[in-house]
């Protein structure tokens, strides 16, 4: 299943058990450093971004740059607004 149908399904059934609660978005283990972004962006919509990786992806060895961590300073910063 791709991570942001995961994702919504971890939602969606959360909410049935504890309505309102955010979720932890678990993300290990991400196919590939592509899936990680498109995840990563999707993350605060359904809960609490994770911060699984922090120099590269384990999968495929592929290294984070300077792009991937500006996603992630935005990732966070979305999630504290409320």
């Amino acid at each position: 299943m791709e991570p942001c149908l995961r994702g919504e399904a971890a939602r969606d059934a959360w909410q049935v058990v504890c309505p309102g609660a955010r979720i932890h978005t678990d993300q290990h283990p991400m196919p590939s450093l592509e899936s990680w972004w498109e995840y990563a962006a999707y993350q605060p919509q359904i809960g609490n971004p994770c911060l699984y990786y922090v120099t590269g992806m384990e999968t495929t060895k592929e290294r984070l740059t300077d792009e991937d961590y500006a996603l992630l300073r935005s990732v966070w910063a979305s999630a504290r607004t409320p």
